[in-house]
């Protein structure tokens, strides 16, 4: 008799077991999934034969299903095409779907800190974000009816413009929480040797961008989209905790060290107003000269 998890009793889905896979090839286990067409709903299990005599059974994850194919089924498919890689698709992406599952040491840490930075984004920065998503479509419509027909190049400049001034907003709201924790760490510069090398530090530390920046299309839209008005549109693979690090695990590294280079880019130019004391002539502990 197998015995189902709770969540698995409220209904039943039917397995396909065409679509069975033995997940990073290992004989002992078997991922299978379940569907239920109506609601487009879907579970992934893991079935573990180790032991011979009593099949262990386990939910892998769960949620909603975008489409059926012909021999796979489309778990989550990205808004932009440009992001086609964070697309994910049973049994292609199975391997990357365990991982997220049992991912261990430094990773592990790594992304319940970006899920907790998740989670405070959605619950004190919700409201704000969305303001500013709001004044930056404000802004796009403003310039539309002004111009009607296409947008010349110096009217495209204005409206990157307005959108880059948005943007920068919610990068300042990103990070200065963590700043602050970083101008903690640095103080004893300020304190014991010059307020020009704490200054210095506090600007050009690039750790930080890593942590509050979003490196993924999944990550942004549970972090600050407007999806968090419309939840049935956002990335609905549970528990999201750990399955929201798919899409980074399937990105390529070169991608993240680019991403987090802008990131550094963008906090520097949100804290450059405080480089002014790195020329001030009469501030004690000269560093530049």
């Amino acid at each position: 008799m197998v015995v189902l998890s709770p969540i698995l009793e409220k209904s039943f889905f039917p397995f396909r077991q065409e679509l069975n896979t033995k997940p990073l090839g290992d004989e002992n286990k078997t991922v299978m999934i379940a569907t239920e067409k109506k609601a487009k709903k879907f579970f992934l299990i893991l079935e573990d034969s180790t032991n011979k005599n009593l099949k262990q059974y386990s939910v892998i994850c769960y949620g909603q299903y975008e489409e059926e194919r012909n021999k796979s089924i489309l778990l989550f498919q990205s808004r932009i095409r440009a992001y086609a890689r964070e697309d994910i698709e049973y049994p292609k992406d199975i391997d990357f779907i365990l991982k997220a599952k049992f991912v261990s040491g430094i990773k592990k840490y790594f992304f319940k800190f970006q899920y907790g930075h998740i989670k405070f984004c959605q619950k004190f920065l919700k409201n704000i974000f969305c303001l500013i998503v709001k004044l930056g479509d404000s802004i796009d419509d403003a310039l539309t009816r002004l111009f009607y027909n296409d947008l010349t190049k110096l009217q495209k400049g204005f409206e990157h413009f307005f959108i880059s001034i948005c943007f920068l907003m919610q990068a300042y709201l990103l990070m200065t929480p963590y700043k602050a924790i970083i101008g903690a760490v640095f103080s004893p510069l300020y304190f014991y040797y010059s307020p020009k090398t704490f200054f210095l530090a506090f600007n050009l530390e690039p750790i930080i961008a890593a942590f509050f920046w979003g490196p993924t299309l999944v990550y942004r839209d549970l972090q600050i989209s407007r999806h968090l008005q419309f939840p049935e549109q956002q990335f609905q693979i549970y528990p999201l905790d750990q399955m929201f690090a798919i899409a980074t695990l399937k990105s390529p590294i070169t991608y993240f060290i680019r991403e987090f280079f802008w990131a550094w880019v963008i906090m520097i130019v949100c804290t450059a107003f405080v480089y002014c004391f790195l020329f001030e002539k009469k501030m004690p502990g000269e560093f530049l000269e």
